[in-house]
């Protein structure tokens, strides 16, 4: 048994947010595949739906007086994503100090339970003179009870 596949299955993700996505020709090559770099664009993608889920949104926003700025990434891949494959992608979240801490994990519907890809990225709050900035009281508010499982089996 390969040791870095993750054990856990879809259904052990029931209480974290999911977003849906649906493959599209632009973001595959000529086989159909979805091109790596796609994946940070889905986790993005799922991110910016949390902020929005919770009516954070304005986070997300060039002119927001505090902004959740990227400072590192990491993905791994398991299998790959194919044209119109209906792609989960879950998250989980937390603050710690300054840093926001995200992880992901990707499901298709073309491999049922088991996970194609997973990854992690961190972001530090800025203001618009990207200074750094403690994340405003809504925010944490959100955060502090968003679950964050220790035991993530998809950690890089």
């Amino acid at each position: 048994m390969n040791s870095s596949r993750p054990q856990w299955q879809e259904k052990d993700l029931s209480e974290h947010f999911c977003h849906s996505h649906l493959v599209q020709f632009y973001e595959t090559d000529a086989m159909t595949v979805a091109h790596h770099s796609n994946y940070l664009r889905f986790f993005e993608e799922a991110r910016v739906a949390w902020l929005r889920r919770h009516q954070l949104g304005p986070f997300h926003s060039p002119q927001a007086d505090f902004v959740l700025a990227v400072v590192s990434s990491s993905v791994r891949y398991q299998r790959p994503a194919f044209l119109l494959d209906q792609l989960r992608i879950y998250l989980e979240l937390r603050l710690e100090r300054l840093k926001f801490h995200f992880r992901y994990v990707i499901f298709s519907d073309r491999f049922q339970n088991e996970a194609i890809a997973w990854g992690e990225t961190q972001h530090i709050g800025l203001d618009g003179q990207f200074k750094v900035q403690r994340p405003p009281p809504e925010l944490v508010q959100v955060l502090e009870r968003e679950k964050w499982t220790e035991t993530w089996p998809w950690s890089l």
